[in-house]
């Protein structure tokens, strides 16, 4: 949950700054393909300071609906 809670507070952030937050799409993708790469591996492959964040696919949802909502 306090994952969530920074994704909030990073979605303040972009907008405050101008960006949508839905750019944040890149990294997720980013990430899938690097765990292709790795031959599947999950985010418990990845340090621990990415390792507890939720699922890409929610965070790529909370993130793309956030460009509608305010």
């Amino acid at each position: 949950d306090f994952e969530r809670e920074a994704d909030q507070e990073a979605i303040a952030v972009l907008r405050a700054n101008g960006v949508r937050p839905s750019q944040m799409v890149v990294l997720f993708e980013r990430l899938a393909a690097w765990r292709q790469r790795q031959g599947g591996a999950d985010l418990t492959d990845l340090p621990i300071a990415v390792a507890d964040h939720p699922a890409d696919a929610e965070r790529t949802r909370v993130f793309r609906d956030a460009d509608s909502a305010r």
